[in-house]
């Protein structure tokens, strides 16, 4: 194997040492500086900037480009991304001085060696003479490629050895004994590989890729039907070149660097990815295309299998994962008849779950039992004793032949891998590289393309994976119950880490614990005492003390302008914070303005409340008799909203006070814990989903770390669970990171060119338009058809209903579904006999609701009033019912796809987003000239519910915090400096923040949102409903769109006028009309060739009344102006 091209990052230990070496003397062999003293790097690249202080480090160690366009940071690029990876996390001021008194605490104990002086309070610094050689090899160090940690671990000779499982918590060694096995040693990934500069394909190329594939089908040894490459290709495809002056016909596709490709419903795009993956795996060059599903890039793997093109799974590594997809495939299988038994499909052998290591055990019954099914495989904590006594660890010497890691073992060779995106940040196994690598980074550095197949959902996916919610209590996995197994271990003498850093974590968990009990006491007073009035508002909720403050102020009326709510917000804040850090209190705000106080008054106000708090904070680490500490907080904060509301506020104001503790406890917990997470200890209470690598790769969001605290009932039996979320990075940059470290890059997706869809919309321009050539032919109706409630006399509203819900979904049903009273057809059977195709074949009917209980709702009504119409009917569910009743019908998600073609299915139920794209409901036949063959099999669609995000959902949120901090990251900053950079960031990060808390202020309707994110919200609504209109109009089909819930449009189902806030229908119709009419000739044909029928569709939607724009509500102008600098 070649050697390696990157030299080998020091071990932990070594490090440790030579840092400790290092501190002792300046003379000594100089490796960097670690621990307390990495401060100094910072102090080592600002002053080359030209900088005297470290005020301006959060910006830098960001991960923002913007930084690197600044005039002091051009051509310091490499140094900056090796900053962040050298200092750590110090994000925020405060995060800062935390860093620089812990170094000068380190320096006067004598752990540390100073080579720059750190002033505490301005954070200016300056050298120390008689340094200037460490710093400049530190600058050198800075500015040099970055190296890859290693690992050395080679593969366990054969003999006695043993497995260790739960190495990271409470360590389990299983006796083996491997002998006389033909074992091989695991290939190993070309880390030398470097990717094509200049990636281009030819559609004549492709054709001759098409023809080949045909050939192949037609091969007696093929068992798969014939797919017709050529005439897909021929007939269908019209690949597009964007141009300035609009869309140009071009024959060529340019791969080279970033790439983004709009592809139409039903122009092929499942054909060019299958060709361009065959073509380029054709050439000697390796692709890597990622899915939203793993059933899709399955079906990819059959597909390119059966063409013999060298394709592999990637697939994460761990437990649930396995299981997961596992259970998923067998569920597919045992349907197919015989409960699975002679059955089997593609890629079922890349799913095993159990470790073959207990087969080999010296007490193989022992092992087994002690082996628990949640274990993770030892594949690195194989443990070999030498003959001098000494413990050497080993990999797994059976891992070339486990059954588990057969995929990861057929990635080394394969040429194309398929997965989802998620997968990318899965652990490259050890067995092969020598380098530790996440597999994204593997593929950014030797892959040739990387293709990001529906790019817009799976950069709604990225975006899950910067945010966590964490359970604080109620559950055996809840943050307070690692925390209590941490202590527990540090007290038995069993920590991972033996300093004093555990003691610590110690002192802050047990805080943390105080405040947790302390909340969960006032949330169950709460839900007791206030459950018809304040609980409903306030659960599934993220609660703030601004938001708390927010519903006190609604729910009782209490007039105060949007000044005086911000500097409500601002003082009570404050105070908090103040009382919980008396060592560090914040100075009081200047709102006496706007709270109508004197300077004097205000002082005194301040004392009063954060001495209140204080009490309440001295008084509840004794004991839990608090009640007049409560009291008197309760005073002071009435005091602030509204003094004759004082009994009425008192609930509220006790749980702000619980709420804001339990964040500030919080806080410190992290801050303690940050050191412990690289010791594998409560890694996940520090960072979000998303690994320490993908940290690296994309910038911090912009927002920061945010707190915010959230209850909700279980889901069975009594009490609730308290969640915390963490926001972090921002992982849908990798979109656009990866092409910077060599790789070539495709997005595609048919619908991620939408600016107003924050969660949807992809911020790179298209360069290409893939449309089908009959587009032009394709015709969609929507109607807007309100079912009238018979006993009632009034439009049947679902959504939005709470326990009405099913009963008005079975309403509707009964009306569709029901024989008419003469014994003939129902409206339903109506509309299927009337969607034909040009051949004449029937079309079915789509109902389309938003959860699979939905699903069984709606077959078990259609059974009940028509058992005929029921035996044509199809639910689609996630797994199937254990003992569905005879006359319902039921298949998996895997299964939708064959529906096209069977005959004896005219309905079909799914929730809206549950198909997963690239998922095709088609007529398929083996006759190439047959017309409807890849025609849509659905005709007439029925939203029987609007969509709606379910409790708790936080995509609007997520998405515009992402958002804007990809439009800060690719901001100019031309001219500009750092210091007048970091002033721009903290006020983008101000506005974001006050946006973030309006939103969180409000109901997550459509009619009760904030004006700026109105439509955001329709727009991300809209995507999920072209997307499932689009499987309708397949090789352009004409298609016919009910809306039937009275929530889509209500004041038009009552025969009046709606606007942008009361129909979601109207914010769509009013979007889509100035998308197609904008005046850029190159956007306006994008947006023609992509929404072009559903604009003209949407524009007359019958039985819609249209009406205006937006009012804005009236706390709009509100300004929150605390509460986001919460780390250190």
């Amino acid at each position: 194997m070649p050697e390696p091209r990157r030299t080998a990052r020091p071990t932990a230990v070594q490090t440790h040492r030579r840092t400790t070496q290092a501190a002792s003397s300046t003379s000594g062999f100089f490796t960097g500086w670690n621990g307390q003293e990495r401060v100094q790097w910072a102090c080592t690249l600002l002053e080359q900037l030209g900088e005297t202080t470290l005020e301006t480090l959060p910006l830098l160690l960001s991960g923002m480009r913007v930084t690197e366009r600044t005039v002091q940071a051009q051509g310091h690029e490499t140094a900056l991304r090796n900053l962040r990876r050298r200092t750590g996390h110090l994000l925020t001021p405060r995060a800062v001085r935390v860093a620089v008194k812990a170094f000068l605490r380190a320096v006067d104990n004598g752990t540390a060696e100073a080579s720059f002086r750190i002033h505490p309070g301005d954070l200016s610094f300056t050298r120390i003479p008689g340094h200037e050689a460490r710093i400049e090899e530190a600058r050198t160090m800075l500015h040099a490629p970055p190296d890859r940690p290693r690992q050395s671990l080679s593969v366990a000779p054969l003999g006695d050895l043993t497995a260790r499982l739960r190495h990271r918590t409470d360590p389990i060694d299983i006796p083996l004994r491997l002998t006389d096995l033909d074992l091989e040693l695991p290939k190993q990934h070309d880390l030398e590989r470097t990717p094509t500069r200049n990636l281009t394909v030819t559609v004549a190329e492709l054709e001759a890729t098409a023809d080949r594939l045909d050939l192949l089908d037609q091969a007696p040894e093929a068992t798969w039907d014939r797919e017709h490459w050529r005439s897909r290709l021929d007939k269908v495809i019209s690949l597009q070149r964007v141009t300035p002056g609009g869309l140009a016909h071009t024959d060529t596709l340019d791969l080279t660097g970033l790439q983004h490709l709009i592809g139409l419903p039903g122009a092929g795009k499942t054909t060019l990815i299958t060709l361009l993956c065959a073509t380029l795996a054709a050439r000697g060059q390796r692709v890597s295309v990622f899915f939203t599903s793993i059933e899709v890039a399955r079906e990819y793997l059959d597909r390119l299998r059966n063409y013999n093109v060298g394709a592999a799974m990637l697939v994460g590594r761990s437990e649930s994962t396995h299981r997961k997809h596992g259970e998923r495939l067998a569920e597919l299988i045992a349907a197919e008849g015989n409960g699975g038994f002679g059955h089997t499909m593609g890629a079922a052998d890349l799913f095993a779950q159990t470790c073959p290591l207990p087969a080999f055990a010296v007490n193989e019954n022992d092992a087994w039992a002690r082996w628990a099914p949640e274990d993770a495989p030892p594949c690195e904590h194989i443990y070999r004793q030498t003959e001098k006594g000494n413990t050497v660890q080993h990999l797994c010497p059976v891992w070339s032949r486990c059954g588990r890691m057969k995929n990861h073992r057929e990635l080394v060779t394969a040429s194309v891998w398929l997965g989802h995106v998620r997968s990318a940040d899965t652990p490259v196994p050890a067995h092969t590289t020598p380098e530790r690598l996440q597999y994204f980074e593997l593929i950014a550095r030797t892959f040739d393309l990387v293709i990001f197949d529906e790019v817009d959902e799976t950069q709604k996916k990225l975006d899950e994976l910067g945010a966590n919610s964490l359970k604080l209590g109620g559950s055996p996995d809840s943050i307070h119950a690692e925390a209590q197994k941490v202590t527990t271990r540090a007290l038995n003498g069993n920590p991972a880490v033996t300093d004093r850093r555990m003691y610590t974590h110690a002192h802050a968990a047990n805080n943390f614990e105080r405040h947790l009990i302390r909340l969960h006491e006032e949330i169950s007073t709460f839900e007791d005492r206030h459950q018809e009035d304040l609980s409903l508002a306030l659960e599934n909720r993220l609660l703030t003390t601004n938001f708390l403050i927010r519903v006190a102020l609604k729910h009782f009326k209490i007039h105060a302008s949007s000044d005086r709510r911000s500097g409500i917000y601002a003082f009570f804040d404050g105070a908090l914070y103040a009382a919980y850090n008396p060592d560090r209190p914040p100075p009081c705000p200047a709102v006496e303005d706007a709270l109508g106080l004197t300077r004097e008054e205000l002082q005194q106000r301040w004392t009063a409340l954060v001495g209140a708090l204080g009490l309440y904070w001295t008084q509840m680490q004794r004991t839990d008799d608090i009640e007049d500490e409560m009291d008197a907080v309760a005073v002071q904060f009435a005091l602030l909203l509204a003094p004759e509301h004082q009994a009425v506020l008192a609930p509220i104001a006790r749980l702000a006070v619980a709420v804001g503790f339990s964040i500030a406890a919080y806080q410190e917990l992290v801050r303690a814990t940050r050191a412990l997470a690289g010791h594998d200890i409560l890694q996940q209470a520090v960072r979000a989903k998303a690994s320490a690598d993908l940290d690296l790769m994309v910038p911090r969001n912009l927002l920061g770390t945010f707190s915010s605290v959230l209850y909700r009932r279980k889901a069975e039996g009594i009490g609730f669970d308290i969640e915390y979320l963490v926001l972090d990075s921002t992982p849908r940059m990798l979109l656009q990171r990866l092409h910077e470290e060599g790789t070539n890059v495709l997005l595609t997706s048919a619908t991620s060119w939408l600016p107003d869809a924050s969660a949807y919309h992809v911020n790179v321009p298209p360069s290409y338009v893939l449309r089908p050539k009959a587009q032009d032919n394709t015709r969609i109706t929507l109607k807007f058809r309100p079912v009238t409630d018979p006993q009632r006399n009034e439009p049947v509203r679902i959504s939005g209903t709470g326990v009405h819900m099913n009963a008005n979904l079975r309403t509707v049903v009964r009306d569709l579904a029901r024989p008419d009273q003469g014994g003939g057809l129902s409206k339903l059977e109506l509309s299927i006999r009337a969607s034909r195709t040009a051949n004449g074949r029937t079309r079915k009917a789509a109902l389309i609701v938003n959860s699979y209980d939905q699903v069984t709702e709606v077959i078990r009504e259609i059974a009940r009033v028509n058992p005929k119409l029921a035996e044509r009917a199809r639910g689609v569910q996630r797994a199937k019912p254990d003992a569905a009743p005879p006359g319902e019908r039921y298949v998996l998600r895997g299964q939708v796809e064959s529906l096209g073609h069977q005959d004896d299915v005219d309905v079909i139920v799914f929730p809206v987003t549950a198909l997963g794209r690239g998922v095709n409901i088609v007529f398929h036949t083996d006759d190439k000239d047959d017309t409807d063959n890849g025609v849509a099999a659905i005709g007439t669609l029925y939203f029987l519910i609007r969509p709606h995000p379910v409790v708790g959902d936080l995509t609007l949120m997520l998405s515009r915090i992402a958002r804007d901090t990809e439009a800060f990251d690719q901001s100019s900053a031309a001219g500009q400096t750092l210091e007048a950079l970091s002033a721009a960031q903290r006020r983008a990060r101000g506005e974001l923040f006050g946006s973030v808390m309006r939103l969180l202020a409000r109901p997550m309707s459509a009619s009760m949102l904030p004006s700026e994110f109105v439509r955001p919200f329709a727009a991300n609504l809209l995507i999920p409903v072209v997307q499932t209109i689009g499987r309708a109009i397949r090789r352009s089909q004409p298609a016919e769109v009910h809306f039937v819930d009275a929530a889509w449009a209500p004041k038009s189902a009552a025969g009046q006028t709606d606007d942008e806030r009361s129909s979601v229908l109207v914010g769509m119709q009013h979007l889509l009309r100035s998308l197609v009419g904008s005046t850029d000739p190159g956007q306006r044909d994008i947006f023609q060739a992509l929404y072009g029928p559903f604009a003209d569709a949407f524009a007359d939607i019958d039985g819609l009344g249209p009406g205006g724009g937006l009012a804005p509500e009236d706390d709009e102008d509100d300004r929150y102006l605390s509460g986001f600098d919460d780390e250190g």
